[in-house]
């Protein structure tokens, strides 16, 4: 068996392995509890929060919900997704943090805290870095697993026609 081969049997498998599993089923978990207790918490203040707090505390909960949510798409599929979960998680985390480092640097400006906006901020710059190549690496992987795939399907179309 060749490494051409491997990658494809790697790239068209439906099968997740024992580790991925396990991480996909804990990151379910705790998208699913940390949605539900945030979303308790909000319920059943007994006095309005300020504005802020319910629009960063909505923000986490839908996180949680939303990682959950993702979990349970990519347990349940049994076709090849060619690294496309990949693409999403990435783009899901950037995105996540994105939200954090806007709103915690909007905070922290609202409270006139301008040494904790500008720690927030370069904080959030490597951050949001590292999760932009992330994405940047993952939607390049995604790109290469649909050309490796278009070239073995145009291989076997050749093959059958000979």
């Amino acid at each position: 068996m060749t490494a051409h081969s491997l990658d494809v049997d790697r790239l068209l498998t439906t099968q997740l392995s024992r580790p991925r599993l396990i991480g996909l089923l804990a990151l379910g978990a705790a998208g699913l509890v940390q949605g539900t207790l945030v979303t308790a918490l909000l319920l059943t203040e007994p006095q309005p929060l300020p504005l802020r707090t319910t629009v960063a505390l909505t923000s986490v909960a839908t996180a949680g919900f939303a990682w959950a949510l993702f979990a349970g798409w990519r347990l349940t599929r049994r076709v090849p997704l060619l690294l496309w979960d990949r693409v999403v998680s990435s783009g899901m985390a950037t995105l996540f943090t994105a939200v954090a480092v806007i709103g915690g640097t909007w905070i922290a400006i609202a409270r006139d805290e301008p040494g904790i906006a500008v720690t927030i901020g370069c904080l959030g710059a490597v951050a949001l870095t590292g999760g932009i190549l992330l994405l940047r690496r993952s939607v390049m992987a995604h790109r290469r697993a649909r050309v490796l795939l278009s070239q073995l399907q145009s291989g076997e179309h050749a093959a059958r026609r000979s």
